[in-house]
C-alpha cells in the first residue's frame, strides 16, 4: 500500500500517516523515496494496540496436530489459547477459571465433555468442530 492507499485504509489524514512514520510507529518499509505498508503487518499492528483483556479460549482436542494449529493461530495479542487434551483435564480448567469460548472436538466423548463443561459454566460459548488434520488441503 502507498500512504495514501493506508489513508484511505485507516481512514486517517495523510499527514498523520507520515507523523507516525517519523516517530517509528508504524511498521513500513522504504523503497526508493517511497513508503510502502504491507496490509498484513498494519492489521496485525493494530490488534497489537489494542487494550482490554485477552479473550480466553479452551480448546479441546485429543489430536496434537489440531492443538498445535490451533496453539499457533490464536497465539497472538488478542487470545489467551489454553489446551485440553480428555474431558478430565477439560473439566479441571474449566473449574478452576474463566473461559471466554470452549471449542470441543467432536468425538465419542463430546456429549459428556459438554455436559460437564456446561455444568460448571452455563454461559461460556461452546463451538464443536469436527477437525481432520490429514485431510488433503
Amino acid at each position: 500500500m502507498t500512504v495514501r492507499e493506508l489513508s484511505d485504509y485507516l481512514r486517517l489524514d495523510r499527514m498523520t500517516i507520515y507523523k507516525m512514520l517519523k516517530e517509528g510507529g508504524i511498521p513500513a518499509s522504504r523503497i526508493g523515496h517511497q513508503w510502502r505498508f504491507f496490509q498484513e503487518d498494519i492489521d496485525k499492528w493494530i490488534r497489537s494496540l489494542r487494550t482490554g483483556p485477552k479473550a480466553r479460549v479452551l480448546l479441546i482436542t485429543g489430536d496434537a496436530t489440531t492443538a498445535i494449529l490451533f496453539q499457533d493461530g490464536l497465539s497472538d495479542d488478542s487470545y489467551i489459547p489454553t489446551i485440553a487434551s480428555n474431558t478430565d483435564e477439560a473439566v479441571s480448567l474449566v473449574r478452576s477459571g474463566e473461559f471466554d469460548l470452549v471449542m470441543l472436538e467432536l468425538s465419542n466423548s463430546t456429549v459428556e465433555c459438554f455436559r460437564q463443561v456446561r455444568s460448571f459454566n452455563e454461559r461460556v460459548p461452546v463451538i464443536i468442530f469436527l477437525a481432520d488434520a490429514d485431510a488433503d488441503a
